[in-house]
């Protein structure tokens, strides 16, 4: 059985140990890409990439990480470093934010814990109490914005995706590389990322509740 999975790149051998294969990891992936959310959001991230020539994500919470589960890039442009399951810390990313966007303080503490934030930038919160404020931030202006919050010389505009009930379900981002930033752009990139956020959801509210599980 074991030779049979290796043969069929499901497991790696080492020695006389055995891991998991890119034939598990490609599973994975297509998993992530046939789920009913990444499926509906896939046109609207088409749709954002197409307009404004700017990959577009789409990700889920998974207690403390982000998953990416649908992603459009623009063909020879900037792209940046993930992919559909590329996996993530929610505290650290902006996509997180927006994912966290409702939670107060009892509710972050509950998901991470009153031990400090593991630090990837200057940006990077080191504990709840200052991604309490970022959130309130976000909580103000509607979306979520870093400049190198995880991945240096990239910038992210983020708003939460919210099913009927208003929960948040989802984070819809836009990737950014800094020498594109300006406040023209920006502004208008924000705009976009918050209606194709709000289309979104408003698909959601007319699917069967299905599509959120």
């Amino acid at each position: 059985m074991l030779t049979t999975l290796e043969n069929s790149g499901y497991l790696q051998r080492s020695g006389t140990e055995y891991r998991l294969g890119l034939a598990v990891l490609r599973l994975g992936y297509d998993y992530l890409s046939t789920q009913p959310l990444a499926q509906l959001a896939e046109p609207v991230l088409q749709a954002l990439c197409d307009e404004l020539g700017m990959t577009s994500n789409l990700a889920l919470r998974d207690g403390t990480s982000v998953v990416y589960v649908a992603r459009v890039t623009p063909s020879g442009a900037f792209q940046g470093a993930v992919r559909v399951g590329s996996r993530l810390p929610a505290h650290a990313t902006v996509l997180g934010r927006a994912l966290l966007h409702d939670m107060d303080g009892a509710q972050l503490r509950s998901v991470f814990g009153g031990e400090e934030l593991p630090q990837f930038s200057e940006s990077t919160p080191r504990n709840v109490d200052e991604l309490l404020r970022l959130l309130a931030e976000d909580r103000e202006r509607g979306y979520a914005m870093g400049e190198g919050f995880y991945e240096p010389g990239v910038s992210s505009i983020a708003a939460p995706v919210r099913a009927a009930d208003g929960r948040v379900v989802a984070g819809l981002a836009m990737a950014i590389p800094f020498t594109e930033l300006g406040p023209e752009k920006t502004q208008l990139w924000v705009q976009k990322v918050q209606q194709a956020a709000e289309t979104l959801s408003a698909h959601l509210r007319q699917q069967h509740p299905d599509h959120l599980r």
